[in-house]
């Protein structure tokens, strides 16, 4: 099916799905905004082209405009993606269906794993790619998932109960009485999903897909955009990655 030829081709079987819709209501057109003087979408697939642990490619978008700027990064083929899988409501694991469903259809074979790069996370880089990639194969595990730290922790947080008091939202170790003895938590980023495709099309998330293990990023490089805030945030730290530079 034309729109699914893959990018130099590798011995590993590691297929990027970069899923990009254009209805995105926090940030117009947020996929393809400029951010240090590219499409936001640039950054995801220029670091997608550098690693060296994937097989494929494929961009999935609704958009035309999308498509456009994902061909002149260096995808010269896009999926194209029906409408109804581009709704606010859409589930990411059907889009993750619909790409595995193609990729089917013209291969003998589906790849072993696959590696979700949302383009909101533009500092993700080539080698956070393939570091998730050999943590997966280095270890005993159907799935791995970028995390950062927690910059609030959850022993601070408190409830309001039906009474009207303030509560611990979680139970506390009360012998921790310093902030820095708190034990480490930490949040998804959602700048790296890696998963082995068998197990993802037998349980439909990758999150349930047990033993998942962390991969641990810094919060540089954990940005995801939602906002028109988030995108502000992205500019700053991309003059500040310049300037290092």
């Amino acid at each position: 099916m034309e729109g699914m030829e893959g990018i130099g081709l590798k011995k590993q079987t590691w297929l990027a799905i970069i899923p990009a819709r254009g209805g995105s209501k926090g940030v117009p057109n947020k996929n393809i905004r400029k951010l240090g003087g590219k499409p936001l979408i640039a950054w995801t697939i220029e670091a997608a082209l550098r690693a060296t642990r994937l097989s494929r490619i494929i961009v999935t978008t609704d958009s035309p405009s999308i498509a456009a700027a994902a061909v002149r990064a260096g995808v010269p083929h896009p999926l194209i993606r029906p409408a109804s899988l581009a709704a606010d409501d859409t589930p990411m694991r059907d889009v993750i269906l619909h790409t595995l469903d193609q990729v089917a259809q013209t291969d003998s074979q589906l790849p072993e794993g696959f590696v979700l790069l949302q383009p909101t996370s533009p500092f993700r880089t080539a080698v956070h790619i393939d570091e998730a990639i050999t943590l997966f194969e280095s270890r005993t595990c159907l799935s791995v998932v970028g995390v950062t730290q927690a910059s609030e922790h959850p022993y601070l947080m408190k409830r309001i109960d039906k009474h009207g008091a303030l509560r611990s939202l979680f139970p506390t170790d009360k012998s921790i009485t310093r902030r820095q003895d708190f034990p480490p938590y930490y949040l998804v980023n959602g700048s790296i999903y890696a998963c082995q495709t068998e197990a993802f099309l037998a349980c439909g998330e990758v999150k349930d897909c047990q033993p998942c293990l962390p991969y641990v990023m810094d919060a540089f490089c954990s940005l995801d955009i939602d906002t028109e805030r988030d995108l502000h945030q992205a500019r700053v730290q991309m003059r500040q990655k310049k300037n290092r530079e």
